[in-house]
């Protein structure tokens, strides 16, 4: 059996690769598209489809472990897709502020781990149903603002998503640590 830190940094793997993805995929939407308005429904059509499909096949043996993988990093590049928009603007802005915004999403992720392994066992999963319910009208709200494309929209939503995925970060690591420590098998990282 693999210690608990092995597991946890098989799954900071999928989430680097994750991340990586949807930059690039972000990156490449931002200079080769002059205008991404169309972008957002393409988007958000993508990401619903990827999302569904990582909840509909379950992880039963080494081949659907590749297959739901390749699902993750889908839903990863049609959130960078996503994300065109903003990348466009912040090269406009100043072009030095993605790297940044990387290094200091990095930090900001390591130091919510450290705090989730660190904090009393099963503290902040009372989190859990108030981050979906804020997750899912952040998604509600994205398919809204995809025909308008209001600035101030935009804007709220990546505050909200920030906080959101803040807390997520908290909660999912104390999930993560809990399945393994009941020897359950974590559908993503575990083939």
């Amino acid at each position: 059996m693999d210690s608990l830190s092995d597991h946890i940094k098989n799954i900071y793997i999928c989430l680097v690769l994750s991340t990586t993805v949807a930059v690039i995929a972000a990156t490449s939407t931002a200079i080769i598209s002059s205008s991404v308005s169309h972008i957002n429904i393409i988007s958000a059509v993508g990401n619903t489809i990827f999302f569904l499909l990582l909840l509909l096949i379950h992880d039963n043996c080494d081949t659907i472990f590749d297959w739901r993988i390749s699902i993750l990093l889908g839903f990863a590049g049609f959130s960078g897709i996503g994300a065109a928009q903003l990348f466009q603007d912040a090269f406009k802005e100043k072009p030095t502020l993605l790297l940044s915004t990387l290094v200091d999403a990095t930090q900001v992720f390591i130091c919510l781990s450290a705090f989730a392994l660190i904090s009393e066992k099963n503290r902040w999963m009372f989190v859990g149903m108030p981050l979906m319910c804020i997750l899912y009208t952040v998604l509600i709200i994205s398919y809204a603002n995809s025909s308008d494309a209001s600035y101030s929209v935009s804007k709220a939503l990546i505050y909200l998503s920030l906080f959101t995925v803040c807390g997520l970060m908290l909660y999912d690591t104390q999930i993560i640590m809990d399945k393994f420590l009941k020897n359950e098998k974590n559908s993503f990282v575990e083939p």
